[in-house]
């Protein structure tokens, strides 16, 4: 079955959407209580106007494009009715939900930080526990040696561990 068709099979089943972020108006079962469903106007300037106050965005980060089916309720135009008029406020949408990242999302990125710093204290405390003695770093035609216990650790950033020896910035010391 062309893709066309499943989709158009879809459109049928469920009826018009708002494509507006977090809002779940269906033409289904929204259109009764006079909720009217708008397609992206054809003046290029007001497309324009619609599509940045839509503020959405492809899961890439570039800029998201209506399609000829999208389309936008009225409760996102002032007073609930799209205008005709470019002096009206309700000339482009300007209402919209508040919250345009989704609280699961939220809490997936504190997890995240949660272990990711946890991962940068764990990485401290093996550089604490090391050896008292120096160790030997073979370098292809070098030794390198490191004394853990002469470093100070000023700042400990996400990526980095800058570190000062005998008051040199440096970590490892070349013999």
């Amino acid at each position: 079955m062309p893709m066309e068709s499943v989709s158009q099979m879809k459109r049928e089943k469920n009826g018009t959407y708002c494509c507006v972020v977090d809002c779940r108006k269906n033409q289904r079962v929204d259109g009764s209580r006079g909720i009217k469903f708008h397609s992206f106007p054809t003046n290029e300037k007001r497309y324009y106007q619609w599509v940045r106050a839509v503020r959405r965005e492809n899961a890439h980060g570039s800029l998201w494009s209506p399609s000829s089916v999208s389309r936008i309720c009225s409760s996102h135009f002032v007073g609930g009715v799209k205008s005709n008029d470019p002096e009206s406020p309700a000339y482009y949408p300007t209402i919209f939900p508040s919250k345009h990242v989704k609280p699961k999302a939220m809490s997936d990125l504190k997890s995240f930080e949660r272990r990711r710093s946890g991962e940068n204290a764990k990485f401290i405390d093996e550089i604490a526990q090391t050896s008292e003695k120096p160790r030997q770093i073979a370098d292809e035609d070098r030794s390198l040696s490191l004394d853990t216990n002469r470093i100070q650790y000023n700042h400990i950033f996400p990526d980095t561990l800058v570190g000062l020896y005998n008051g040199v910035d440096a970590s490892i010391q070349t013999e």
